[in-house]
């Protein structure tokens, strides 16, 4: 019984507050993922050794997913300015705004 309360404090309180942290504070074009994880928390079952080989495992393998993609997606993005120069992206030129509504900043210049 401790241990379903456990996954359902984690998964109630912990991941809403994380999610809804990752919108609120950085609100780019990618946050919109997070957004609609969020608002698909509700619907996912209480974590137990039945339902994680269900809906909840798929749900905390989307979760993975999205957020190893995205982490990876920025790592290339510097990989890839600081190879071919950050000179290349115009300072707040089109392509510099575009980019970082959708997400993606360099930190070059913090």
């Amino acid at each position: 019984m401790a241990k379903y309360f456990g996954c359902m404090l984690v998964q109630r309180v912990l991941f809403p507050t994380l999610l809804a942290a990752c919108c609120l504070f950085r609100p780019v074009a990618i946050s919109l993922l997070y957004l609609l994880l969020l608002f698909l928390l509700p619907f996912v079952p209480i974590a137990t050794p039945t339902t994680i080989k269900g809906r909840t495992g798929t749900y905390f393998k989307i979760l993975i997913l999205i957020s190893t993609l995205t982490s990876l997606s920025h790592g290339v993005f510097e990989i890839v300015l600081l190879s071919i120069g950050y000179d290349k992206l115009e300072f707040c030129g089109l392509t510099e705004k575009i980019l970082r509504h959708i997400g993606f900043i360099r930190l070059s210049e913090l």
